[in-house]
Order: C-alpha cells, then structure tokens, then sequence
C-alpha cells in the first residue's frame, strides 16, 4: 500500500496545528507523522492509520521529546481506537473514487465513504470542548457539512487555499 508523502493539503494542516496545544491527540491517517510532529504541545499522541508501512513511517519519522506518550497502532478509523481526544486532526483521502483505489487518497473504500465514517464515528473519541481539525476538498464539500451538522457539529473553516485543479479547506468541527 502506498504512504501519502506530504503535499500541499498536508502542509496546510500542519501550519493550522503548529500554534495548538492539547492533552490527549490523535494523527487519524498519520500516513508520514507529518502532523503528529506539527503539533504545537500535546501531552499524548496516539498515530493512527490503516496502513501498516505508514505506521511503521511514522514510527521511525515522530520524533518529539517534549511528548510523555506517543503511541502508534494499525486500524481502520476508529475500530481500535479507546478513550477520548481533545484534538483529533485528519488529511483525508478525500479524493475521487477512480482506478486504482488507494486508501491514502480515496474517499471511497469498499463501498464506504471514509470520509462520512469518520464524522459519524468521531463523536464517541471526542472529549467535550473538544475539537477536530479535518482537511477536504470543494469536491464534496457541501455533503460532509450537512453530514457534521446532523451529527452534532457545528462547522468552521479555519483555512483555505486554491490549488490549480480544487480548493481545499481545514475544517473545525466542534461539538453543539
């Protein structure tokens, strides 16, 4: 399987996170630890991806002293995932669904938008007060906002930019 390398959506993210801190942080996706190692302060990382070379990456690439615990674990979403996270941050695969399918940029995976999951199964990882940061693209755009808002989230751009072919966004979701 193929690891994401760091782009435009990835650095974009990362530069969003720099200045945050939190007590307990989940990299969804981790792919290269881009964002685990972007983080401004976290007193917890947990690196997580379905991808076990990029995990394996990422084991190699998050280098932080200034962090207690830092775990790393195989899993699709959220189904090894335990306890809460005052901040979970994800560059998903939020591309078209076209051949050859590849977790690390499709959003369709198995008949089942990644995307869609992860808003719906984020509520039970998410600390109150707490937020997740989460890269998309304009493709889809309106869907997933109508999506987080049925769940319970309110829904916020914090950051934009305009590639030649899209645009993307970080969105905050936070709990109404």
């Amino acid at each position: 399987m193929y690891i994401y390398e760091p782009s435009d959506d990835s650095y974009l993210l990362a530069d969003v996170l720099k200045g945050l801190k939190c007590s307990r942080f989940l990299d969804m996706g981790c792919g290269t630890g881009l964002q685990a190692n972007s983080i401004g302060n976290a007193g917890e990382i947990v690196c997580a991806d379905i991808n076990k070379d990029a995990v394996d990456y990422s084991k190699e690439n998050v280098k932080r002293s200034d962090v207690k615990k830092i775990e790393f674990m195989v899993t699709d979403l959220f189904e090894k995932i335990e306890g809460k996270f005052d901040l979970i941050a994800f560059n998903t695969p939020y591309l078209d669904e076209k051949e050859p399918r590849d977790a690390s940029w499709t959003a369709m995976q198995n008949g089942k938008d990644i995307i869609e999951r992860f808003i719906r199964e984020s509520r039970a990882h998410l600390e109150d007060g707490g937020q997740i940061l989460m890269l998309i693209s304009n493709r889809g755009y309106s869907k997933y906002e109508k999506i987080a808002k049925e769940t319970g989230y309110k829904w916020e751009v914090v950051g934009e930019k305009q590639l030649f072919f899209e645009r993307i966004f970080i969105v905050r979701l936070t709990p109404n």
